[in-house]
């Protein structure tokens, strides 16, 4: 009986050695995530190159975060927060009053409803995006907004939207990446997809899936356009087909 009776206290014993190393373990991977977290806020490398700040407006829409767009002085131009955005004493449902304000926050694309806010970005310094807002010097503190906002190169949001070219004859669809080479007779009535950056040129293809008139074209219409001159994008760039 004393046997069994010490078995069963060491397989307690045990047992509850095992629960408490979970515990422990558990324990310190929540505060090693949490250091992780804390240091990706202090771990803020500055950004040095233009390029587009997209903010999740959707994000901000449906949730309590905050985000705070400062002027040139770094006062508070435009405060976010949830459903509203203020300009000092007015606030507005950023989504449903929006033709009310949009006048007072102009940037490189705002349509809330669509989930776009992207901003002219000259890169980063001193934990601050530095931005163009109203065709002045703004900025957006990264700290804590990580989450909400996303840097991307001139090249990385040309490659994620798409060309627009319809209508079009200052930046030509061309057989080849030159200014010499033959352009592709009709090539602006239909919608492109990018394929491929050299320099600054973009090689294109029709887009198959969204198109003008009644149906694509039957053969694959590729070619390639100058998107940039002396460092200015030159071509007309939207995020939806």
């Amino acid at each position: 009986m004393r046997f069994i009776v010490l078995s069963v206290f060491a397989l307690i014993v045990v047992g509850c050695n095992e629960q408490k190393s979970k515990d422990i373990q558990k324990k310190e991977t929540i505060n090693n995530e949490s250091e992780i977290a804390a240091k990706a806020d202090e771990d803020i490398v500055d950004v040095k190159q233009e390029g587009f700040l997209y903010v999740n407006i959707k994000e901000l829409y449906n949730s309590q975060k905050r985000l705070v767009l400062l002027n040139e002085q770094k006062d508070t131009l435009a405060f976010f927060k949830g459903k509203n955005v203020s300009f000092n004493n007015d606030k507005y449902d950023i989504i449903n009053e929006e033709h009310l304000y949009k006048e007072k926050l102009k940037v490189n694309t705002y349509y809330p409803e669509y989930g776009l806010f992207i901003l002219d970005c000259d890169g980063s310094k001193n934990g601050y995006y530095e931005v163009k807002v109203n065709n002045i010097d703004c900025y957006i503190r990264i700290e804590g907004n990580q989450g909400l906002l996303k840097f991307k190169t001139p090249e990385k949001h040309l490659m994620e939207s798409y060309p627009y070219l319809y209508g079009n004859n200052n930046t030509p669809l061309r057989k080849e990446p030159n200014n010499e080479s033959e352009i592709i007779e009709g090539y602006s009535n239909y919608l492109y997809i990018p394929i491929e950056i050299k320099g600054d040129w973009l090689k294109v293809r029709d887009d198959k899936d969204c198109y003008i008139g009644e149906e694509p074209s039957k053969e694959d219409i590729i070619g390639w356009v100058r998107w940039r001159k002396d460092r200015e994008i030159i071509i007309d760039i939207r995020h939806s087909c």
